[in-house]
């Protein structure tokens, strides 16, 4: 983030890099897209929840970050549900820890139905939350779902009855601090999950310094306050956890994270860490093998973006735009400030692909946070989508130009470079949001991804994807016979048509959010998968051919026949 005056000084040169940024250059490399839009059915879904920051015209700085949401099958229908955090009532509030900060588990009746179990399911949290990650901590094939908090967090252990437990003391995880976005992943390969927490800044509830903006008091800049350095928890494989953050090697206490992505950027099977930062360096950390990791964020050339500027990084996720083989990175940054894409060269070196790629200069006017590389076309080339929103709700009055709600943006990719394509993906898409998290599912079966944008201090927007359907897909949920039965960092080759795709099956993402752990593979015309490869976590790979398209394939290790 930044303050409103950074905003206006940069706001000058927005129209001439917004051209610049939307220009539809190789267009010619793609077929036409299919007529993709996204239709909000928020409540015809049945969700009611609205997310409140608690604010009262004081200005407190926990208000801006707004929360995220996870989608994640926990009762093991088939059908992805979804966790919606919820912030509420600060901690010195009155009747903080009640119904006001009640967080919300939509349980997925099918159709693109959903009906709260909440109370339930005993996982209303009660804390002012953050995000949200889900993984099977215990082994026991049953996703297990963890909320961070400013404050301590909670870990809810999946009972596998439709309820949940409570176990974060006995566990060990519930820290302390800004907590803000996290991630299940097996650091060192022995089949338990881990458990990565972004901290954001030091920050002490009613000891905020006095900012103003256009002569009124305004949210400060994180420039105000220290950096925290995130938690690293190792599992240990009984039911608790253990703070490894130093002997890891992933201690950064100058850093002011946010989101977090687990990608295996170099190939070699071990599960790598990349955390956006806003303000200071992004951090790329190197799986060494044993628990333990190196800090390339140097010379991988990640930790800065265009012109070496320390950007104010919200959302991060990880893909293979180019269809290279390699994973690529992305960080969703503050107004003023282009989005960055950094290329993978491999060797462990990336070039930064901002404005070549198109996503540079059309980023500017915009405060982007939630960040997907999702398929909405089903072409079998990853797009991007961002949700976007300010976070000072007078930045209208300080800096003509700039608003508080803002645009979503969705950038199609046709042949590693991006066009915008938001104008025509439906005035729901469109319509202003304060934007923070996002996360991606289909939640009604029919093969494309449905997204959840949640908005701070506003209700949350279900959008179904309408028309992505029309061209050919496959849908893939593994099972693993050792270790995580959901096979987080499983990494997935699909081959149709000519074209090779490369997934990962990961927890957290984006912005304090998570996705489906189900991939949604896209085939364009392909009538089946020539061939799905899929390495397993730490172990060899297995091989399954021609997969017809228009369906879901379960994939258990060791087993030669898709269920």
């Amino acid at each position: 983030m930044r303050s409103p005056l950074h905003s206006l000084l940069l706001l000058a040169i927005c129209p001439l890099a917004l051209a610049a940024g939307c220009r539809k250059e190789d267009a010619a490399a793609a077929p036409p897209p299919a007529p993709v839009t996204f239709t909000d059915i928020t409540r015809q879904a049945g969700i009611t929840f609205k997310h409140q920051h608690g604010g009262s015209g004081a200005k407190r700085f926990i208000e801006v970050s707004g929360s995220g949401a996870c989608f994640f099958d926990y009762d093991n229908d088939g059908d992805p549900d979804l966790y919606l955090v919820q912030s509420g009532p600060h901690p010195d509030a009155p009747g903080f820890g009640g119904a006001g900060n009640r967080s919300a588990l939509y349980r997925n009746e099918g159709g693109a139905r959903f009906t709260d179990v909440t109370e339930s399911a005993g996982v209303a949290n009660g804390g002012y939350g953050q995000g949200a990650c889900a993984g099977d901590y215990d082994g026991d094939g049953f996703l297990d779902l963890f909320v961070t908090n400013y404050g301590a967090n909670r870990l809810y252990r999946n009972r596998g009855d439709g309820t949940f437990t409570d176990v974060s003391r006995r566990a060990g995880v519930t820290s302390s601090g800004y907590h803000a976005g996290a991630a299940f992943l097996d650091i060192d390969g022995d089949g338990w999950l881990d458990l990565y927490v972004t901290r954001y800044v030091k920050y002490r509830l009613g000891a905020d310094p006095l900012c103003t903006g256009a002569g009124v008091r305004a949210y400060c800049p994180p420039t105000r306050f220290e950096g925290e350095t995130d938690v690293l928890f190792r599992n240990r494989g009984n039911g608790t956890f253990e703070d490894v953050t130093k002997s890891s090697g992933v201690a950064d206490p100058a850093g002011k994270s946010f989101g977090v992505v687990c990608v295996d950027h170099n190939a070699d099977g071990r599960p790598d860490l990349y955390v956006a930062n806003d303000g200071t360096l992004n951090r790329l950390y190197t799986n060494q093998g044993g628990g333990r990791f190196q800090d390339t964020t140097i010379p991988a050339g990640v930790g800065t973006g265009e012109g070496g500027q320390m950007a104010g990084g919200m959302g991060t996720d990880a893909g293979d735009y180019d269809g290279d083989g390699r994973l690529d990175l992305f960080v969703a940054n503050f107004t003023g400030e282009p989005n960055d894409l950094y290329r993978n060269l491999g060797d462990g070196i990336f070039e930064i692909q901002s404005t070549p790629s198109g996503l540079g200069g059309a980023s500017l006017p915009f405060s982007a946070f939630g960040a997907l590389f999702t398929d909405y076309d089903l072409d079998g080339l990853p797009d991007l989508m961002l949700a976007n929103g300010h976070v000072d709700d007078t930045i209208e009055k300080s800096t003509p130009g700039i608003t508080y709600a803002e645009p979503s943006s969705l950038y199609r990719n046709v042949g590693g470079r991006f066009e915008n394509v938001s104008a025509s993906a439906g005035p729901d898409f469109l319509r202003p949001k304060v934007g923070r998290g996002l996360a991606a599912a289909d939640i009604d079966g029919d093969g494309d991804e449905d997204v959840l944008m949640m908005e701070n201090d506003r209700a949350p927007v279900l959008l179904r994807n309408d028309g992505g359907n029309a061209r050919r897909w496959i849908r893939l949920r593994l099972r693993a016979a050792q270790g995580d039965p959901f096979a987080l960092g499983a990494r997935v080759t699909v081959e149709s048509g000519g074209r090779r795709q490369v997934r990962e099956v990961r927890s957290g993402g984006s912005y304090l959010s998570q996705s489906d752990l189900t991939l949604c593979i896209g085939l364009d015309r392909a009538e089946r998968a020539d061939r799905v490869t899929v390495r397993w976590p730490g172990r060899a790979e297995q091989v399954w051919q021609n997969l017809p398209a228009g369906r879901l394939h379960l994939l258990r290790e060791g087993r030669a026949d898709p269920e």
